[in-house]
C-alpha cells in the first residue's frame, strides 16, 4: 500500500504543526530545550539572552543580520557541534518573550537555504545544545 499524499498540507516549519510537507527525501524535525539552574533568573539571563554572543554553546557566529535581539535576525554559525558532526548553519530568531520572573524563551530556527542538513552518521537524529 502508498503511503498517502500530503500535497494540501503546508510546508514545514515552527509555525506549520504536523502532519506538514516536507522536501522529497527530508524528515522534519523540532527540538526544544528547557532548562532548570541552580540560579537567579536574571543571572542565567545575563550570561545566555545575547541572540548573537553564543560563546555559552560553544560556537561564535561568523556573520549577523538585523538587530541583535530582534524577532527576524539571522545568526550563521560555522562549525557548529553536534551529535552528528559539526554543520554549517544559519538560524533566524522567531520569538523573544521575556518574563515577569526574569525568566525567558526564545525560538529559532534554521533558515531554508541552510536545509536540507545531510547527517554524516546517517543514523536519522541530530542534536545541537
Amino acid at each position: 500500500m502508498a503511503a498517502p499524499a500530503y500535497n494540501y498540507l503546508s510546508a514545514c516549519s515552527t509555525n506549520s504543526g504536523t502532519p506538514c510537507r516536507c522536501q522529497a527525501g527530508t524528515v522534519y524535525a523540532e527540538s526544544s530545550t528547557c532548562t532548570v539552574i541552580g540560579a537567579a533568573a536574571k543571572d542565567v539571563a545575563a550570561l545566555t539572552l545575547d541572540f548573537f554572543d553564543t560563546a555559552w554553546l560553544g560556537a561564535t557566529p561568523y556573520a549577523t543580520n538585523g538587530p541583535d535581539n530582534t524577532v527576524g535576525s539571522t545568526r550563521s554559525i560555522a562549525n557548529f557541534p553536534t551529535t552528528e558532526g559539526a554543520y554549517n548553519v544559519t538560524e533566524q530568531l522567531t520569538k523573544r518573550q521575556l518574563l515577569p520572573n526574569g525568566a525567558y524563551i526564545q525560538r529559532f530556527e534554521l533558515l531554508k537555504s541552510t536545509l536540507p542538513i545531510e547527517y554524516y552518521a546517517k543514523n536519522g537524529s541530530l542534536n545541537g545544545y
